[in-house]
Formats: structure tokens, sequence, C-alpha cells
């Protein structure tokens, strides 16, 4: 047998021939047609390696042409097959740029940023991404995230990874002009601060003769005695140890008033409240370093009113935060298994409402920003850290959160204000026209129903005339209940204005809305509402109005075609539901 049927054998054996084909021109003795084959396959093996070349080319085009720095980077933080992008980002040659090290672009304040980076990425096999202030070939600065993308290979370890790089100067120049605002807004907040304070003094003249008169009394007691006995020496050193006691009480009393939360009180006197002297400040101090944590203990540990709790971990921090409730929250800027981000991330997320403060390694002004951004309120250095600087970092920082509580229950009130009717607690008509307009292009959208629903109630001026105004409110309230309980919680409920009433029902057909009508139109002729003695009954009228997507109608065309309905119903003997029909075209 010729070598080449031995060749062509091995060709079929791994998949270039047909084996078919082979076994066939071997019974023929006849190579020719498996000579045609393989050179077919040889031109499209050609073909594909052509094509494979030029979708190389476009795709190295692509990333030299991006406006990102595109590379890989090794374990040890070299740089492979950097893009154009990179070169120019860095100030560097793109020969010289390869194959050295990204860590000779980062001053050394940031190295440990960058070797948490690598590790999140290569033991941790997860993306990760960092800010990083960098130094140019040419000595400018370039602040600038770094992304990466493990490279993962099944059954091999990860040694090298995708990263980008993403200017972000403009935004860093952005974030200190922000610090700057904020560094103005604080010192605004100090001045606020103060007022308030002095605010405080003055409502705490209750709480000040409660806690504060017995040892004033006692002091100036024994002063008059010690004039009385001033030739008897023991009864003189009695009268100091009393004023020393007395003394030392009003030093504590003083020292609570100046930590005081004033917003925290307890009951007094004939119904009343005082402000609490006694509060208690719990303190979860998220610390790995056993030299760090016992710093900060050894701080606190004459301050009665504090207490100090402990984690080690962003775990442990977790597990604390969902036992019991903190007032304060001390974190250091890096832990075993995240840093102080991830747990204002967490703050943040869960609503918890806690003041957090931070302590950095070293005054890293973009990591400050970074921190700042994320929520912390207050950061300090650990070298920084004293009594002084600690306790009024505590005061600021419970102040300041304090305040930032009103201003949130402020803003609640304001919206509540905007979008509630004050009487029945439904929404309002500005709040209801807004809605519509909304639900009508959602169902445009979505070719979905929508239906809105007019009341008016029958004959309510008569309720005015004949029980009083006050009646007639205790009418609406009693109104506005019913609706809501027979609503549900995707439609909106509204006091339209008076004595009128609307319900907007989204997903809902005429023939629904018209069951709801008559459910609510039943239920609110069947009560009885009572005003002290009286006892009155009342009707409603509704009218309906569909959007259905078969003719374009504004929210104001909707209203007011539903509006008609209701005054239809009215005219047909009014206690009745009445449903607008499109007229056919």
């Amino acid at each position: 047998m010729p070598d080449y049927w031995n060749i062509f054998k091995e060709l079929a054996a791994k998949g270039v021939l047909s084996t078919r084909s082979v076994a066939l021109a071997l019974e023929k003795q006849q190579p020719d047609d498996l000579l045609r084959e393989l050179g077919d396959c040889h031109a499209l093996m050609e073909r594909s390696r052509a094509d494979a070349l030029a979708a190389i080319t476009q795709l190295r085009a692509f990333f030299d042409a991006a406006p990102f720095g595109f590379f890989r980077l090794d374990a040890a933080g070299n740089i492979l097959e950097p893009n154009a992008a990179s070169a120019r980002m860095l100030g560097e040659d793109p020969t010289t740029l390869a194959g050295g090290s990204l860590q000779r672009f980062i001053p050394p304040g940031s190295h440990k940023i960058f070797k948490l980076h690598l590790r999140a990425v290569f033991e941790q096999s997860k993306e990760n991404s960092c800010n990083l202030k960098l130094k140019k070939t040419d000595g400018g600065e370039l602040y600038a995230r770094l992304t990466s993308y493990p490279i993962v290979a099944p059954g091999q370890p990860i040694d090298r990874c995708r990263s980008y790089l993403a200017d972000i100067t403009h935004l860093q120049q952005t974030v200190t002009k922000l610090r700057k605002a904020n560094q103005k807004m604080r010192d605004q907040q100090k001045a606020i601060l103060e007022e308030e304070r002095l605010k405080v003094l003055l409502q705490m003249a209750g709480a000040t003769a409660h806690d504060l008169n017995q040892p004033l009394m006692t002091l100036l007691g024994n002063i008059e005695l010690m004039r009385m006995n001033r030739d008897e020496p023991e009864k003189i050193l009695l009268h100091l140890d009393r004023l020393e006691k007395a003394g030392q009480r009003i030093f504590e009393t003083v020292k609570k008033i100046q930590e005081i939360r004033y917003y925290e009180v307890k009951p007094y006197f004939d119904q009343t409240t005082i402000i609490n002297l006694d509060q208690q400040t719990a303190i979860l101090a998220v610390e790995q370093s056993d030299y760090e944590f016992e710093k900060i203990s050894d701080i606190l540990k004459y301050h009665s009113q504090i207490k100090l709790f402990r984690a080690r971990s962003l775990a442990e921090a977790a597990a604390a935060l969902a036992g019991r409730r903190f007032d304060l929250i001390f974190v250091s800027s890096f832990l075993p298994d995240g840093n102080a981000i991830d747990l204002l991330r967490t703050v943040t997320e869960n609503e918890m409402g806690l003041p957090v403060v931070v302590f950095t390694g070293k005054d890293d002004d973009l990591l400050t920003a970074q921190i700042l951004q994320a929520g912390a309120l207050e950061h300090i250095p650990k070298g920084l850290i004293g009594e002084k600087a600690l306790t009024r970092i505590i005061s600021n920082v419970m102040e300041k959160s304090h305040l930032q509580r009103e201003v949130q229950e402020l803003e609640g009130k304001v919206l509540r204000l905007t979008t509630r009717d004050q009487l029945t607690g439904l929404f309002n008509r500005r709040y209801l026209v807004e809605t519509v307009e909304n639900e009508i292009a959602r169902a445009r959208r979505y070719h979905t129903d929508l239906v809105l629903c007019m009341m008016d109630l029958d004959h309510f001026r008569r309720v005015n005339q004949t029980h009083s105004h006050l009646a007639g409110d205790s009418v609406l309230i009693e109104v506005a209940g019913l609706l809501k309980r027979l609503s549900r919680q995707c439609d909106t409920v509204a006091r339209f204005g008076g004595e009128e009433f609307a319900l907007l029902l989204p997903n809902t057909d005429m023939r629904m809305a018209r069951v709801v009508n008559e459910r609510i139109r039943q239920m609110v002729a069947a009560h009885i509402f009572e005003y002290r003695s009286a006892q009155i009954s009342i009707t409603v009228s509704a009218g309906i109005a569909a959007y259905n997507g078969s003719r374009r109608l504004s929210g104001e065309e909707l209203m007011e075609l539903a509006a008609q309905a209701v005054k239809k119903a009215k005219g047909l003997g009014r206690n009745r539901v009445f449903e607008w029909q499109p007229r056919e075209k």
C-alpha cells in the first residue's frame, strides 16, 4: 500500500477527511477524489485563517482607538498587551510600557490600595475596582479608576486578568469642589449647632433644676455651717467631705449636660417630660487591630454614659447591628473582609440611619473623598486619635446626625403637605392630576386598561347646614376610610375637592370598574355616619371614564369625561353609577 494511503487514514482519524470517503477510495484504489477533498479543506482553512486575522486586526484597531486604557495584568501587577490609549494616559511609549509594572506609576501612599485590588482579583477570583492617583512619566497627575476581571481557565490558577483604566481627573476635580462646598456647609452647620446648643440650654431649665438643686443646696448649706463652726476643726473636715461629694455630683451632672442628646426625654411630674440626663451612647467599633481598639477603649473608659462594643470584621459588624441598636459606628478604613466603604454601603442600603466615623491609616485625600461620598459624617487619621479629638468628634457627629434626621422629617412633612389632603389623609388634587398623566402614558405604552372614577356625595350641603361643618368633616373622613378599605395597593384614592373624591384604577376594564363603584355606592348608602348624638345617612353618585387606547386622551380630558359622567348620574336621580361611553366614529 502506498504511503499516501496511510496519510489519508491519519487525516481521517483526525477528522480532516471523511472516514467513509477514505474507505471508498481505498476500495477503488482511486485517491484523486480524496486529493480534491483535501484541497477543498485546505482552501477553507486558509479562508478561515484570513477571516480570523482580519477580525483580530479590527479588534486591535478598536482597542487602540478606545478612550479607555485596555491591558492585561499578571499577579505581580505587570502590564501586558497595552493599547495605545494606555500609553497616552500614562505618558509612556507603548513599547516600554508593555512588561513594566503599573505600580511604578502609583505613589507609595496608594500601594496598599493597588495590592488589595490585585489580591481581590487573583486570590478571591472576583471583579474589583479602585480609584488611584497616578504619576505620569511627564510628571503630570492622573486620577483614574482601575477595573479588573480575572481570566479563569478550568483547573488552572488565575495568573492573568483583563483590566481597563478610565480617566476620572475631571470627576476628582468635581470631588474637590464638593469637598470645599461640604466644608462650607460644615462651617454653617457649626453655627447652627451653636444656636441649637443655646436653645437646648434654655430647654434644659427643668432638667438642670431637677438634677442640680439637691447638690447645690447641700453645697450652700455646708458652706454656711463651716462659717458657724469655724473654730471646730473636726466639724469643718466633715463639712469639707460633704462639699467634695456635692461638688462631684454637680461636676457629673454638668458633664452629662455637655454630651446630652436633647431629643431623648423621660417622664416627669404632672405628665410633663424633661431631658434625660442619664442617656447612654452605644458605640460599635469595627476594628481588627487589638492595639487600636484598646487605645479607643482607654480613652472612653472614664465616660460612664458611653458603652463601647467591638467587631473585628464586616461579618461580625453585621451580626452586631442585627442584634441590638447602636447610636454611632467607628470603623477602620481597611478590614479583613472588606473596607469602610462596604460598611457604609450596608448602612445606607438597609436605611439604618446610623452616623459613621472612619479611622483612616493616612491622610489620603482621594480615600477621604470616597469615604465622605459614601456617607461617612467624619473621618480622622488613627495617629491623631486622642481624648479631646475623640470626644469632640462624638459630640459633633451625634448633633449633626440629629440635625440630618430633623431635616429628613421636615422633608417628609413638606412632601406630605404637597401631596396629601390635610383633612382626610388621601392624595390631593395636584397629586391626582400628575398620576393620571403618568398612568395614561403607562397604559399607552403597555396597551393596558385604565379607568378613572369620580364620586360626589349627594346633598352634602344639607349635612353642613343641618349638623355643622364639623359633622361634614367627620363624614368626609369616614368616606375616605371606606374608599381606602375598598381599594387595592396599586389604586390611587384622592380627594378631588370639597365633597368630590376620585379613584384611579390601573389594569382594570369598565366591567370591573362598575363592580367596584357599585360596591362603594352600596356601602356608603348603608353606612350610618355618627357625629356626637346625630346619625347621618348619605349617598354617592359616581361617574366612570375609561382609557383603552382606542383614542388618544390627555389626563385633563379623561377627568373631564369622568366629571360629565358624575353630572349625568346626578341628573338621572343620584345614588347611581354612570359609565361614559365613547361615541362610535
